[in-house]
């Protein structure tokens, strides 16, 4: 057995895995992992192989059976999302990505299916630095977006046509079939950087594409929308995003293809530095 050493925004976590998996472990949390315990893991996993598979416990509790490491990974994802947002406190967590550009960061927030994560991938690969995956922790007091760099997960086929359109250069991209692709960025930031903008992903192949500034007015119920639970009261929550929707710079990024997401980003925040 291997055991990982796992760091996130106000939670440490541990993961032992056998040898077989300890490198898909590996690469699945690679920007996570510290080499010591410190402090001490609040949360802690074993993964044990079984005739048919692997078993994930979490406590010393069984949570479920997987029949390959790549469903096992994926759950300790999803399950290591839900661990951070009950760690939270009186942060919000939006259900976003977010990178850096420049010195501040960029959230961009929505439900699934609108163009988040592969408006943040596009981001990426446009040379600006990866910051968050599918929970994007921020401080309302001090508007610091604190990086948690999970692995993106989108669509095999999306994958497959942006590929033949744009070489991949910012990051490891595995098309594993149809339906999934998993993309590691190679630059992550990992320290915490103050919030300048929000863009929200409006996919429809049949509109026309566009930017849309938005006034706080507009924006704060849909925004509240893309936030977990609370942690504290929903008052708590409404003041903290009525502070951010009012300091930061709010956009509605239509698109109806990879090509307009590209040269609307371009037209937002201009070309990739390294072109």
């Amino acid at each position: 057995m291997k055991t990982f050493f796992l760091s996130f925004p106000r939670l440490n976590i541990s993961v032992s895995a056998p040898e077989a998996i300890a490198a898909d472990i590996q690469d699945a949390f690679f920007h996570s992992i510290r080499s010591h315990r410190n402090p001490s893991p609040r949360h802690e996993y074993v993964i044990e192989t079984t005739s048919n598979g692997f078993s994930l416990l979490k406590a010393g509790q069984p949570a479920r059976h997987f029949g390959s490491s790549l469903e096992l990974i994926c759950r300790l994802e999803e399950n290591i999302e839900n661990t951070l947002i009950r760690s939270m406190g009186d942060w919000v967590g939006f259900h976003a990505g977010a990178v850096m550009i420049g010195d501040a960061a960029c959230v961009i927030a929505g439900n699934p299916d609108t163009g988040k994560t592969t408006t943040t991938f596009n981001l990426v690969e446009m040379g600006q630095t990866f910051l968050c995956e599918e929970v994007t922790p921020v401080d309302p007091e001090t508007l610091l977006v604190y990086p948690y760099p999970q692995v993106l997960t989108i669509e095999g086929t999306y994958a497959e046509k942006y590929r033949s359109l744009y070489l991949v250069q910012n990051g490891e991209l595995k098309i594993l079939d149809s339906q999934m692709a998993r993309y590691s960025p190679y630059d992550v930031g990992s320290d915490p950087v103050p919030l300048k903008m929000i863009l929200i992903p409006a996919y429809d192949f049949s509109k026309t594409p566009g930017i849309e500034g938005l006034s706080p007015d507009e924006v704060f119920t849909e925004l509240l929308g893309y936030c977990f639970p609370p942690n504290r009261d929903d008052e708590h929550l409404f003041d903290s995003v009525i502070t951010i929707c009012e300091k930061a710079e709010i956009f509605r990024l239509r698109t109806n293809s990879i090509q307009s997401m590209r040269e609307l980003l371009k037209e937002l925040i201009g070309p990739n530095p390294e072109s």
